[in-house]
């Protein structure tokens, strides 16, 4: 299971890269296609910060170390910032008003998060994370999955 919580994370953040990359792509051509794939988007991102805050943090938790406290923090934190600023983008769209500088601001935000996650939250689960705890996660994730609907 050499790299699995980074490798299945990473995938699932590179989704949602690419739902968020097409959403600015089609504001101008197809904008009731673009408020579709944002909210696609955001149901994923939700998702996301439900798997750490419910999945990966009570098992970091467990270890009790100074340093992996900071980067749930620091994680928890980002969370926040990207709830707000998803909010205020879609508002922005939602009411057909320029967001450009707020879209931007949220793909800072982002790419901020994913690498933080991608290099320090996740390895560190790799690295404390036995087979059992790996596989228990992979079966919490696949209860907490829902199929998209249409």
């Amino acid at each position: 299971m050499h790299k699995f919580i980074t490798r299945y994370f990473s995938a699932n953040q590179q989704r949602l890269e690419l739902l968020y990359i097409a959403f600015r792509k089609q504001r101008k051509p197809d904008p009731e296609w673009s408020k579709r794939l944002f909210k696609l988007f955001w149901s994923g991102l939700l998702q996301h910060i439900e798997w750490n805050q419910s999945l990966l943090f009570p098992a970091l938790q467990t270890h009790d170390d100074p340093q992996l406290n900071e980067l749930m923090d620091k994680a928890t934190e980002e969370h926040k910032q990207l709830k707000e600023q998803i909010q205020w983008v879609f508002n922005l769209t939602e009411n057909s008003l320029d967001s450009h500088d707020e879209e931007q601001r949220l793909e800072y935000l982002l790419s901020d998060h994913f690498e933080n996650q991608e290099f320090n939250l996740y390895p560190a689960c790799d690295r404390l994370f036995d087979v059992n705890a790996v596989t228990c996660l992979i079966e919490k994730l696949a209860q907490s999955t829902t199929p998209p609907s249409d």
